[in-house]
């Protein structure tokens, strides 16, 4: 392969890998405003701790949060490669 396209795949593979990390972060954080919601809202009522076992919720890490990491991941490790390679393939020329 020649050194522009490894380099356009490099930048795609990094551009991806910034977004996922970006979606695992909201995505992680919007769970935890969900569950600091309800442990107000069982705060709030007089009965509160007989609702739903009583008790404070935590956070925990939602599945699109561990898909968004796994993509990035892999996003990173293949930027990584392309771009890394692309000095052998114009050493090779």
């Amino acid at each position: 392969m020649e050194k522009k396209p490894l380099n356009i795949v490099g930048i795609v593979c990094a551009a991806i890998c910034a977004v996922s990390i970006f979606v695992a972060v909201e995505r992680y954080n919007h769970n935890a405003a969900k569950v600091e919601a309800m442990n107000q809202m069982h705060s709030s009522f007089p009965a509160g701790g007989m609702l739903a076992g009583g008790g404070n919720f935590s956070p925990g890490v939602p599945a699109i949060s561990r898909y968004a990491l796994v993509v990035a991941a892999l996003a990173g490790v293949g930027g990584v490669v392309s771009l890394a390679s692309r000095g052998r393939v114009a050493s090779r020329q």
